[in-house]
């Protein structure tokens, strides 16, 4: 995901659009990504190449808050996907201008509107579009999952099947699970697939909810989706009591007091917690008294960042 706005970069002291990563305030521009695939870093050198389409342009009204965001994403077949988001009302005189600079660099382009970029992957409005806006995304060696645009998926493709294949080990076979967070289902549908069994999946976001029932339908296997906000509400009772194990992959933020400590009661005697950050897990952990760590493993999903993956697996004491 790449930041769109207008930043002084070391080199002058002339303020310019820039095309790049967002440090601090300024906007770095990059060439190359080496956890993208090809098709991916071919499309950001286009994109950035023809920057020059909106050279002279007066973009100063609508990137006076924040730079726009625009997502690169590998769509799974052979090519790739990118969405323009806007945080604020697009005037109507821009959205012929970016649909040209995008056209020139990709065939598959959306432009959408949010209302926070905190929940772009939630909650977007499409504006305009040109050809094909969905994504295939692997399940291990199953069909793969056809998916709208803005449903999140793991950028480094070959480390998340790694930790997929971790989750999946440690959980019991023949048992149905509870997937919490879980998006579009890939850790309960593998373990469906694997175990003939009818999980539980949670997640807040629409699309992701719709993407897993098409799946599971047209695949014939008995995972369950709940459209739940966890942050607001707590782990249906009926839903905790029929299962003996729990998946959770939240958010940056954790879980949180609520649900780790209605998972602490709930007498689930597996859990396997999916991290993306160590601080969180830590602190959510201290709220299991009930549990014991069995084992930690770090996933460098990220590499040569501070972002860390970790699969953490708990059972109960007694």
């Amino acid at each position: 995901e790449l930041h769109l706005g207008v930043s002084t970069l070391p080199s002058s002291d002339t303020p310019k659009l820039t095309l790049g990563y967002l440090h601090k305030q300024s906007i770095i521009p990059i060439e190359y990504c080496h956890l993208a695939v090809e098709t991916v870093n071919d499309t950001v050198k286009k994109v950035s190449a023809n920057m020059e389409s909106l050279a002279g342009i007066d973009l100063s009204e609508l990137l006076a808050k924040n730079p726009l965001r625009l997502m690169i994403r590998d769509n799974g077949k052979n090519g790739t996907l990118a969405i323009l988001f806007f945080d604020e009302k697009v005037p109507q005189k821009y959205l012929p201008i970016f649909k040209e600079w995008l056209s020139r660099s990709v065939s598959n382009f959306e432009l959408r509107q949010v209302e926070s970029y905190a929940f772009r992957y939630l909650n977007s409005t499409t504006i305009d579009k040109q050809g094909d806006g969905t994504v295939q995304y692997p399940i291990g060696e199953h069909p793969p999952i056809t998916l709208p645009s803005t449903v999140f998926t793991q950028t480094n493709h070959s480390v998340a099947e790694l930790l997929q294949r971790e989750v999946i080990r440690l959980l019991p076979s023949g048992k149905p699970i509870i997937d919490l967070y879980g998006g579009f289902g890939v850790f309960s549908i593998l373990h469906d697939w694997k175990s003939k069994t009818s999980s539980d999946v949670i997640e807040s976001s629409t699309e992701s909810v719709q993407s897993g029932r098409e799946y599971v339908t047209q695949n014939h296997l008995k995972t369950n989706f709940v459209k739940r906000h966890l942050g607001n509400r707590m782990i249906p009772e009926k839903v905790l009591h029929r299962n003996k194990s729990v998946v959770l992959d939240p958010p940056r933020a954790g879980g949180g007091k609520k649900i780790m400590s209605q998972l602490n009661a709930s007498g689930c005697k597996n859990i396997v917690y999916v991290s993306c950050h160590p601080a969180a897990l830590a602190r959510d952990i201290q709220l299991l008294t009930n549990y014991k760590i069995q084992s930690i493993q770090p996933f460098d999903m990220f590499p040569h960042t501070p972002e860390l993956e970790t699969v953490m697996h708990l059972t109960t004491k007694k």
